[in-house]
């Protein structure tokens, strides 16, 4: 076989090179899809939605990054490197709204579990106060509506800051609307109000009153933890299954039989750190890591 070589060559390369480049230029690049910033999810993982402006003029940075890896497969996860500075009450972090009182919440580097930031929360002495944030989907928060969750927390020494003792903390709550109890329900998960104690603490409608379970040992300061849940409010008779864990170990359950009707379907929640009653000592917290799914999240 004899090769083409000389002039008839390269203007027949030169001309195919101008063909490419002229295509490639008229062609408009491609992005993935961009969520909105309802709070809301869909059956399929998408990125972390796009951040909305703080509504305050101020706070934390919301500029928009990709989801981390770790993110892949959840239906709500943040690893809030995403955001930087405080966080102030009635402003929106990305798809998060916050709410804030008596408390002071900043996404900062002062003690991330990976990565360069976490969310912080620093609450005083004193009565009731909380750094939350929320975000809500009215279809549910995951299909089937067995809600698994997952974050990383850390309970700093320095000063007076610890564990919260002798109060009703939470770190997670989740609400809707119960069929069977003809009304709309709460449960969240956190410290039970004994200093060694976790719960998982139930409020039904009025007029009836709030249930609670109990178990395991609290979460140590000046140490990561691990933190898991599942209510499972799946079935066409709801499974109204619970259970706590820390580091990997259950912490507590409440079972079915404790009689606990679960919302049909769980459609909002908070995250973040609240607590009732006086606070004998301060508490500093660090979250990282948090994820929801349909399906048991393991500790990173």
């Amino acid at each position: 076989m004899v090769l083409a070589s000389g002039p008839d060559v390269y203007r027949r390369v030169l001309l195919v090179s101008l063909l490419v480049g002229a295509i490639g230029c008229s062609s408009s690049s491609s992005s993935p899809a961009e969520n909105n910033d309802s709070g809301t999810t869909s059956d399929a993982p998408s990125p972390m939605p796009e951040a909305a402006p703080p509504q305050d003029g101020g706070g934390a940075s919301d500029a928009p990054s990709e989801a981390s890896a770790s993110c892949a497969g959840y239906a709500y996860c943040d690893d809030f490197e995403s955001y930087s500075g405080p966080v102030t009450n009635g402003q929106m972090l990305g798809p998060w709204a916050a709410s804030v009182m008596g408390a002071t919440m900043s996404v900062d580097s002062i003690m991330p579990y990976q990565g360069s930031k976490a969310l912080h929360i620093l609450v005083t002495a004193g009565t009731t106060a909380h750094g939350t944030l929320s975000q809500q989907a009215s279809g549910g928060l995951v299909p089937g509506n067995n809600v698994y969750g997952r974050a990383m927390v850390y309970f700093a020494t320095a000063g007076d800051a610890g564990t919260p003792m002798g109060v009703h903390s939470w770190l997670f709550n989740a609400t809707g609307n119960s069929s069977t109890a003809d009304g709309g329900v709460t449960m969240n998960v956190g410290g039970g109000g004994s200093p060694t104690k976790m719960q998982i603490n139930y409020h039904p409608p009025a007029p009836l009153t709030e249930k609670s379970a109990q178990g395991g040992m609290m979460m140590s300061p000046g140490a990561w933890h691990c933190v898991q849940w599942e209510y499972d409010g799946s079935g066409t008779t709801p499974a109204d299954d619970a259970k706590l864990w820390v580091d990997g170990t259950l912490a507590v359950e409440a079972k079915p039989s404790d009689g606990w009707n679960f919302a049909t379907p769980w459609s909002a929640f908070d995250f973040g750190f609240t607590h009732y009653q006086t606070l004998a000592d301060g508490v500093d917290v660090f979250l990282d890591d948090f994820a929801l799914a349909g399906t048991m999240v393991p500790c990173p």
